[in-house]
């Protein structure tokens, strides 16, 4: 009888044993690594393809190597649109004696109503530098066109695209004077309205139709030569209307219409004084 539950014992401390085993084994703290976990292999670090964050104005910075909404700025410097080769090397600043300063990174404008545009500056600088070479993005065409922006560029935080997606204008202060540039989307040329001294109350900017717009202009600062009005004895705050189309058809016109109190600048605009 004592044998008996000798061996009684020792198969129940066998069947335990293989239990505890059994156990470990099925929650992944002992024996074989469970089926259900698989080690992830970590991909090497590539290289930066995505562009700088848009700043306030929401212009987007691409630097070689980058690429955003189908725009790719190659780090040989060529500028493609899904895929497509639109630019070459992009030469920004050069003169007969000096070296050829290439784009080293591209200002992308915040789109047209439609999507369809954008205005392109090349820089030649990584940080500063010159902006002064200025492209129209056609999305439908897939083209980039060269377009004119004034002699130094126009500021980027003011836009104003038609809503027929015919007409882009900007503004800018150059050499002491106020200037308003309009760029036709169609063609992609441009042409400049010289103010003077003039300042502008760009609240009052609005687009009368899909051609035409209208602004609102301020009187001279103290000290400016009353001769920038065009009449040494006036001046005062005007309203000047401008139709864009038939300035762009006025092939009299080079690239400048000087704006005058007194003297209409070009075909379609109009000077009225305040009410």
């Amino acid at each position: 009888m004592f044998k008996f539950i000798q061996l009684l014992t020792v198969v129940l401390l066998g069947l335990t044993a293989t239990a505890c085993s059994s156990s470990l084994t099925s929650s992944g703290q002992a024996g074989e690594e469970p089926s259900s976990i698989t080690q992830t292999k970590v991909s090497p670090t590539k290289e930066v393809d995505a562009p700088s964050k848009p700043n306030a104005q929401g212009w987007v910075t691409l630097y070689p190597g980058e690429a955003a909404d189908g725009l790719e700025f190659s780090k040989d410097g060529k500028l493609s649109f899904k895929g497509k080769v639109l630019l070459e090397k992009i030469a920004v600043t050069y003169d007969s004696t000096g070296p050829v300063n290439y784009a080293k990174r591209l200002l992308v404008s915040p789109p047209s109503p439609s999507g369809n545009f954008n205005l392109l500056r090349g820089c030649d600088g990584e940080t500063n530098g010159l902006c002064w070479k200025f492209f129209l993005l056609d999305r439908v065409a897939g083209e980039a066109k060269e377009t004119t922006v004034g002699k130094y560029g126009a500021d980027e935080d003011w836009m104003q695209w038609s809503q027929s997606d015919r007409y882009l204008v900007m503004k800018g202060y150059t050499d002491g004077a106020a200037w308003f540039y309009a760029i036709d989307l169609e063609t992609a040329d441009g042409r400049a309205l010289e103010f003077g001294q003039h300042e502008f109350d760009l609240s009052r900017f609005t687009w009368v139709d899909a051609e035409t717009f209208q602004i609102k202009v301020n009187k001279l600062p103290q000290g400016a030569s009353a001769a920038e009005t065009g009449n040494e004895t006036t001046n005062a705050p005007f309203w000047f209307k401008g139709n864009l189309k038939a300035l762009f058809a006025d092939k009299s016109i080079n690239y400048t219409c000087s704006v005058r109190l007194q003297n209409p600048p070009c075909s379609g605009s109009s000077i009225s004084l305040e009410p």
